[in-house]
C-alpha cells in the first residue's frame, strides 16, 4: 500500500507518503533512508504487535478445528435424521467461524509482515539554497511579491462584486427620495397649518 500527496509551497513543495515495508527490509529502507540526499522534514514508524492475538487466534483456530472434528466423527456414527440435521447444523456453523478465524490469521499474518512507514520529503522548486531562502532581502523580496499578489486578487474581487454596487446605489438614491418626499410633506403640513 501506497499513498503520497504533494502539497506546493513556493518555493518548496512538500511530498506526504505513507507505505508499507516488508518486515525483513525494515532496517535496510531506513538506512537507505537516512543515507539519501532527500530533505526529509519528519519520518515515523508504525509497527502495531500483534503476536498475542495472533497465538490465542491459532489456539482459538485450533480448538475449532478439534470441534469439527468430533462434530464429524459423531455424524458418522448417528443414524437417526433428526440427530443427523442437527449435527450438520452446528458442522455448519462450526465451519462459518473457521473460515471467519482463518481469514483473521491471513490478515494478521500481513500485519506482522510489514511496517508502516510515513514520511515527509521537502523539496525546493526553485534554483535557490536552502540559505539563499532564508535571507532577509529573499523574505522582503517574496514579501513584495506576495503584497502585489494579494492586491490584485482584492482588486479582482471588487470588480467582480459590481452588482452589489448597483443594488446599494440603487437602495441609497431609493431612500434619499422617500425622505425628500417626507419632508417636501412635513414642510407643506407646516406652512398650511400656519
Amino acid at each position: 500500500m501506497v499513498n503520497e500527496s504533494l502539497v506546493k509551497n513556493e518555493p518548496t513543495s512538500y511530498y506526504q507518503i505513507s507505505l508499507n515495508v516488508q518486515a525483513s527490509y525494515f532496517e535496510k529502507f531506513v538506512q537507505l533512508l537516512d543515507s539519501s540526499k532527500l530533505n526529509i522534514v519528519s519520518k515515523s514508524f508504525s509497527v502495531e504487535d500483534v503476536s498475542m492475538q495472533y497465538v490465542d487466534d491459532s489456539t482459538r483456530l485450533a480448538n475449532k478445528k478439534i470441534l469439527e472434528k468430533r462434530y464429524l466423527d459423531l455424524l458418522a456414527k448417528t443414524t437417526d435424521i433428526k440427530d443427523i440435521l442437527e449435527v450438520e447444523e452446528k458442522l455448519e456453523s462450526i465451519r462459518t467461524e473457521i473460515e471467519v478465524k482463518e481469514s483473521q490469521m491471513k490478515l494478521l499474518n500481513k500485519q506482522i509482515a510489514y511496517s508502516e512507514i510515513n514520511l515527509v520529503i521537502e523539496k525546493n522548486t526553485s534554483n535557490l539554497t536552502y540559505d539563499e531562502t532564508n535571507k532577509y532581502s529573499y523574505k522582503l523580496g517574496q514579501g513584495l511579491i506576495n503584497g502585489w499578489e494579494g492586491f490584485k486578487t482584492i482588486f479582482v474581487f471588487l470588480i467582480t462584486i459590481w452588482p452589489f454596487y448597483l443594488i446599494i446605489a440603487c437602495l441609497y438614491f431609493l431612500i434619499k427620495s422617500i425622505v425628500i418626499k417626507r419632508k417636501k410633506k412635513r414642510t407643506k403640513k407646516i406652512e398650511t397649518s400656519n
